[in-house]
C-alpha cells in the first residue's frame, strides 16, 4: 500500500472520530437531542441540554399538567457524587377541548440549562462524562426514551462562547423568583367555583406601557386538577388572572408548600410560591380553627365520663370529699395541679412525638397506636393494675427511691400525693386513647395537617378540656361541698368503676387477639375489600361508590355500622341505587389506606366519602354518620343536582 493511500485512511478515520464528537446526538425520527458543554470551572458544569424537535412533535415541561413526563437527567460515571439542577425556560399551553386536557409543552427548538456539581472529576475514566437521559416525546402517540449522552471533559477551566451565545436567550427564559410576593398582601388569591382569581400589583412589575403588554401564566398545584389562565383583566394599578378548572376546587388544596405561580409578561417570566389567601378566607381560616379548638376543649371534658377514664375522676372525687371533711384545701388544690401537669403533659407529648414523625416524612395518623402490639399490651397491664386497686387487692404506691429523688420533701409531708397524681394523670390520658375517636378524633386528624403552633395548641387545648373539672377544683375547691358525700355506696361505686374498666380490658385484648392472628377476620360481607386501583377506574367509570375507612378499634366506627351503614334501610338504599360498596380495614398497619387518608388531608378514621357522576372528588361524610345525610347526598347523586 502507497503511503498516499495509508494517509488517505488516516484522514478518513480521524473525520470520522471528528464527526462523533460533534455530532453526540440520539437521534429518533429526525428528533435530535444532545449535550453542549459551556463552561466547567473547577468542580462545576455549565451543560445545556439541546432539544431539536421534528413539526409536530413535542417533550414536556417540570409540570406537564394532565398528562406527559418531562425529561430527567442523571450521572452514570461510577464513584461521582452528583448534583443536577436543571432550569426549566417558560413552556407553551395547549389545550385539548376534546379531551379536556391541559399540558405545559416545548416545540421546535429547545435548550434546558443544566448546572451540575462534580465531587471528583479525577475519577472520570478518559475525561468523559456519561449521562443518562430519560423523557416521554409526543406526537399522535407517547413514546418513553431512555438514553446515555456522553461529553468529553477538558482537563482544565473551559468556556464556550459559542454554545453560550446558543442558551443565552433560553436562560432569560427562565422564570425569576419573586420572593417579595410570598408571605405578602402583593398576591390575593379567592376561588369562585371552578375559578382561581390572583390580584397582582402591577407596580411589582417592569410595565412600561399600561395597555401594551403579553400576559401568560399556569397555576401548579399537585392537589388539584391543572388549571389553564382563562382571563387576564387588568385596571390602573392591578392585574386579575383568572384561571378555569373542568371541576370545583377546595380551598384546603391549596397550600403553600405546594402551590406555585408562573407568570410571563413580554419577554420577562417569573414564579413565587402562592401562599397567601385574601383577608376573607383568612377570616374563614381563624373562625375554622377558633371552632376546631372549641370542639377540642368539649372533646376533652367528655373524656372524663367515658368508661375508660370515669374510674380516675370518681376516685379523685372521693378522695378530695375526704380531705374536704378535714379542711385541708391546699391539698386538693396541689393534688389538682399535679393531675392537671400530668394530663398537659401527656398530650404534649403526643404533639411533639407526632411532630417529630412528620419531620421526618414518617406516616402518622391518630389511631395508629393502636396498629402496635406493645402498645396494646402496655394499656392491659395498666388496666389490670387498676382494676385490682379498685377491688383492693393493692394500693398504687410509687417506688421510695422516685419519691426521694424527686420530691424528697413535699413527697414525705403528703405521703406520696402529688407524684401519684401526677402519673394518674399521664396513664389516665393513655387510657383515654380508645374513647377520643367520637370526640376529639376529628380535631386530633384536623391538628396533623396544621402548621406546629395551631398543632401544640389543638392538643394543650384538649389537654385543658380533659383538666377541666380538677382545674375548677383548684380555683374553687369548695364546689366539692355540692357533691354526696362519702359513705358505704362509695365501695359500690369502686365496684362499678372497676366493671367498666374489666369491659375496656376486654375490648383492648381482643384488639391485640387479632393483631397476633397476622389477618383480621372478614366481617366485610357484602362489602368490597378495598383496592385503589379499582376504585380510580369505578370513578373513571361514573361509577356510585361508597368508601368506608374502618378499624376494628376505632369506637365510632362500630357505631356508624351498628345505626347507620349496616342497618336494612341504607342497604337496601344502597342496593337500589346500584352504589358499589368498598370497605378499607385499618385495623392493622396498611400503607396503601394511610396514604389514601393522607389524599384527604385525614390522619384517622372513621372517614366516609361517596363518589359519584355529580361528586367525581368525592363527598366527605362527617365522622359521625346519620341516615338523612346519607340520603340528603344519595338523592342529589341520583338527581343530578350540586348541594
Amino acid at each position: 500500500m502507497k503511503l498516499k493511500h495509508i494517509y488517505i485512511l488516516l484522514i478518513y478515520f480521524f473525520s470520522l472520530e471528528i464527526l462523533s464528537i460533534e455530532t453526540k446526538s440520539y437521534n429518533f425520527e429526525d428528533n435530535k437531542v444532545k449535550i453542549l458543554l459551556i463552561e466547567k470551572k473547577q468542580n462545576s458544569l455549565h451543560l445545556g441540554l439541546d432539544f431539536n424537535l421534528s413539526k409536530g412533535w413535542k417533550i414536556y415541561w417540570k409540570h406537564p399538567g394532565d398528562s406527559g413526563m418531562p425529561p430527567s437527567l442523571s450521572i452514570e460515571n461510577k464513584h461521582i457524587k452528583n448534583n443536577i439542577t436543571i432550569r426549566w425556560p417558560f413552556p407553551k399551553e395547549l389545550y385539548e377541548k376534546s379531551a379536556s386536557i391541559t399540558t405545559r409543552i416545548y416545540e421546535n427548538h429547545i435548550i434546558f440549562p443544566v448546572y451540575v456539581e462534580l465531587n471528583d472529576t479525577r475519577k472520570i475514566k478518559s475525561n468523559k462524562l456519561r449521562v443518562k437521559l430519560d423523557f416521554q416525546i409526543c406526537k399522535d402517540l407517547c413514546i418513553p426514551i431512555s438514553t446515555v449522552l456522553e461529553i468529553d471533559l477538558p482537563k482544565n477551566d473551559f468556556f464556550s462562547k459559542k454554545n453560550y451565545n446558543l442558551i443565552k436567550e433560553f436562560e432569560r427564559n427562565v422564570p425569576k423568583h419573586l420572593e417579595f410576593l410570598e408571605n405578602s398582601k402583593n398576591s390575593l388569591l379567592t376561588i369562585h367555583n371552578k375559578e382561581l382569581l390572583i390580584k397582582l400589583q402591577k407596580n411589582k412589575f417592569n410595565i412600561k406601557k399600561q395597555k401594551d403588554f403579553l400576559v401568560k401564566a399556569f397555576f401548579h398545584n399537585e392537589k388539584i386538577s391543572t388549571l389553564r389562565l382563562k382571563k387576564v383583566k387588568e385596571s390602573n394599578k392591578e392585574i386579575t388572572l383568572t384561571f378555569i378548572g373542568e371541576q370545583s376546587l377546595k380551598a384546603s388544596n391549596l397550600s403553600s408548600s405546594q402551590s406555585q405561580v408562573f407568570l410571563k409578561i413580554n419577554d420577562t417570566s417569573y414564579y413565587w410560591k402562592q401562599d397567601y389567601v385574601n383577608s376573607s378566607k383568612v377570616n374563614a381560616n381563624f373562625f375554622k380553627i377558633l371552632t376546631i379548638i372549641i370542639g377540642a376543649f368539649l372533646g376533652g371534658a367528655i373524656l372524663n365520663f367515658m368508661p375508660c377514664v370515669l374510674p380516675v375522676l370518681g376516685l379523685k372525687i372521693n378522695s378530695f370529699l375526704k380531705q374536704l371533711e378535714v379542711n385541708n384545701k391546699r391539698k386538693i388544690r396541689l393534688s389538682c395541679l399535679s393531675l392537671v401537669l400530668g394530663i398537659t403533659f401527656t398530650f404534649l407529648l403526643f404533639s411533639v412525638f407526632a411532630t417529630i414523625l412528620r419531620i421526618l416524612g414518617k406516616s402518622v395518623g391518630w389511631g395508629m397506636q393502636f396498629q402496635n402490639p406493645i402498645f396494646l399490651l402496655a394499656i392491659i397491664v395498666i388496666l389490670i393494675l387498676f382494676i385490682m386497686n379498685l377491688l383492693g387487692f393493692f394500693n398504687i404506691k410509687v417506688p421510695i427511691f422516685i419519691n426521694n429523688f424527686l420530691f424528697k420533701n413535699m413527697m414525705t409531708k403528703y405521703n406520696n400525693m402529688y407524684l401519684k397524681n401526677f402519673f394518674l394523670g399521664i396513664f389516665s390520658t393513655i387510657l383515654a386513647t380508645p374513647c377520643t375517636a367520637p370526640f376529639v378524633g376529628s380535631a386530633v386528624s384536623i391538628a396533623l395537617t396544621q402548621n406546629y403552633i395551631i398543632t401544640f395548641l389543638i392538643f394543650f387545648t384538649m389537654a385543658m378540656g380533659k383538666s377541666f373539672p380538677y382545674i375548677i377544683f383548684i380555683f374553687y375547691p369548695g364546689v366539692i361541698n355540692f357533691l354526696p358525700k362519702p359513705g358505704k355506696w362509695l365501695k359500690h361505686i369502686k365496684y362499678f368503676f372497676a366493671f367498666l374498666l374489666f369491659i375496656t380490658l376486654l375490648w383492648v385484648v381482643n384488639l391485640l387477639l387479632a393483631i397476633n392472628n397476622s389477618h383480621i377476620k372478614n366481617e366485610i360481607k357484602n362489602w368490597e375489600k378495598f383496592n385503589y386501583s379499582n376504585l380510580e377506574n369505578y370513578i373513571k367509570d361514573d361509577i356510585t361508590v361508597f368508601v368506608d375507612v374502618t378499624a376494628k378499634w376505632c369506637i365510632t366506627c362500630a357505631v356508624n355500622k351498628k345505626l347507620v351503614l349496616d342497618t336494612k334501610e341504607i342497604v337496601e338504599l344502597f342496593d337500589k341505587n346500584n352504589v358499589k360498596k368498598v370497605r378499607a380495614d385499618w385495623t392493622l398497619k396498611n400503607e396503601n389506606i394511610l396514604l389514601y387518608l393522607k389524599k384527604y388531608n385525614k390522619f384517622g378514621v372513621p372517614f366516609n366519602i361517596l363518589y359519584s357522576k355529580n361528586f367525581p372528588e368525592g363527598y366527605i361524610f362527617n365522622e359521625l354518620l346519620t341516615k338523612n345525610q346519607i340520603k340528603k347526598v344519595l338523592n342529589k347523586t341520583i338527581s343530578q343536582q350540586p348541594l
